[in-house]
C-alpha cells in the first residue's frame, strides 16, 4: 500500500482528514445513509435556485387569458345620437285610427280619421370602473418593455363591455334598462313536437328530427314574422336567426340528406328568401322559460330595435394618491329599445 500502509495498521495514528471522514461515516450509519465520505458539502436552496434559473428559458410572448366573445355590438344595431348628459331617451310612436265608408251624394257624415301618438322613455345609466398603477410598477414595466398601462386600460374596457353585453341581452330591471331577449311584447313560437324526445331537454331536439323536419322548423320561424305583421316586416330578406351554439353547429354540419353534399344550413340559406344571416349566441342557453333553450329571429334594422350608447368608453386623467395613480373609466348606456317587437319572434322546443 506504499506510503498509506501505516494508516491501515492497527493502532496507527489517524490524520485530521481521516478523522473527519470516519466521523461522517459513523454519522451516516446512524442515520441509515450511504454517503461518499469525501463529499462533505451540499448546495443550499439559493444556490439550487440559481442553477435552475440559469437553465430556464422565458418566452418573449406573454400568454393572455381569452374570454367569451361579446357579440351585442355585432348583432344589435347601435345608436349614439343621444348626448352623454342625457338621463333618458324618448321616442314617439304614431298610429292612425278610423275607417272610410261608402257615401251617397250630399252626404255629410264622413267618418273621422285621426292620429294617435304615444311617448316611450328609456333610462340612461353610467357604467364605471378604474385601474391603478404605482411608480414601481411603471419602472418595472419599462425595464422589461411591457405596456402595463395599455394592458390595464384594456382590462378596464373589457370589464365595462362585459356589463354592457349582459344588460343588452337580458336587461337590468333594477335600473329600468330593457334587454334584447326579454321584451314581453315579443311573440313566442312553439315548434312542432315531432321526432324523438331528448332526455336532456325533455323536448324534441333537432338531433331527434330528420333533416326535412328541421327545415320545416326553420321555414316556419322565417315565415312567422311576415304572418304576424301581415307582410309589413320580414319580407325583404333582412331577417337574422340566432341559435344556441350546439344547435348552430348541428345544422351547419349535418347533411341535408344522405345523397347531398350540402348541410341543412347551406340548403336553407340558399332557398329561403327571408333569412340571410344565421349566427350563434351563448346567451340563448337557459334564456327561455324555466331555464330552457331559446332561439330568436328578428329584422335587423334601427327602425325596429336599437341599443343606445350616448358615451363610449372613456378614461379620465390619472389621480395621484401617494405613490399610486388611479384612472377612473366611464361610459353611458341606455339599454335596448324595441320599437317594433312584432318584427321578432322567440322560439323553443328544438
Amino acid at each position: 500500500m506504499g506510503i498509506y500502509k501505516d494508516y491501515y495498521k492497527k493502532g496507527a495514528p489517524v490524520t485530521p482528514f481521516c478523522d473527519e471522514a470516519e466521523t461522517i461515516v459513523k454519522d451516516n450509519k446512524r442515520n441509515n445513509k450511504k454517503t461518499n465520505p469525501l463529499r462533505t458539502h451540499a448546495m443550499d436552496a439559493n444556490e439550487s435556485i440559481f442553477f435552475l434559473l440559469e437553465l430556464q428559458h422565458i418566452e418573449a410572448e406573454v400568454v393572455e387569458i381569452e374570454y367569451q366573445e361579446l357579440k351585442n355590438r355585432d348583432i344589435i344595431p347601435i345608436s349614439m345620437e343621444a348626448d352623454p348628459a342625457d338621463e333618458t331617451i324618448a321616442y314617439y310612436q304614431i298610429d292612425h285610427v278610423g275607417n272610410a265608408k261608402i257615401v251617397i251624394d250630399y252626404a255629410n257624415d264622413f267618418p273621422d280619421v285621426t292620429l294617435l301618438g304615444e311617448k316611450y322613455i328609456t333610462n340612461v345609466h353610467s357604467i364605471g370602473e378604474s385601474y391603478k398603477y404605482s411608480i414601481q410598477e411603471i419602472r418595472a414595466a419599462a425595464k422589461v418593455n411591457r405596456p402595463l398601462t395599455t394592458m390595464k386600460a384594456d382590462a378596464a374596457n373589457h370589464a365595462s363591455r362585459i356589463l354592457e353585453n349582459n344588460i343588452a341581452w337580458v336587461g337590468d330591471i333594477v335600473h329600468g334598462l330593457t334587454g334584447f331577449l326579454t321584451n314581453p311584447a315579443t311573440p313566442v313560437l312553439s315548434l312542432p313536437a315531432v321526432g324523438n324526445v331528448s332526455p336532456y331537454t325533455n323536448t324534441v331536439a333537432w338531433a331527434g328530427k330528420t333533416p326535412s323536419q328541421v327545415l320545416n322548423d326553420l321555414n316556419l320561424i322565417a315565415n312567422t314574422i311576415g304572418y304576424n305583421t301581415l307582410g309589413v316586416e320580414g319580407s325583404d330578406g333582412g331577417l337574422m336567426l340566432l341559435l344556441p351554439r350546439d344547435s348552430y353547429d348541428y345544422i351547419n354540419s349535418t347533411p341535408r340528406s344522405d345523397y347531398s353534399d350540402m348541410t341543412i344550413l347551406e340548403y336553407f340559406l340558399q332557398n329561403n328568401p327571408y333569412i340571410k344571416e344565421v349566427d350563434w349566441l351563448f346567451e340563448l342557453i337557459g334564456a327561455g322559460p324555466n331555464g330552457t333553450r331559446l332561439g330568436f329571429c328578428f329584422e335587423r334594422k334601427k327602425s325596429i330595435v336599437e341599443q343606445h350608447i350616448p358615451q363610449d368608453f372613456e378614461m379620465f386623467p390619472p389621480q395621484e394618491r401617494g405613490m399610486t395613480f388611479v384612472i377612473p373609466c366611464h361610459h353611458r348606456y341606455g339599454g335596448v329599445v324595441w320599437k317594433k317587437p312584432l318584427a321578432a319572434v322567440s322560439f323553443s322546443g328544438f
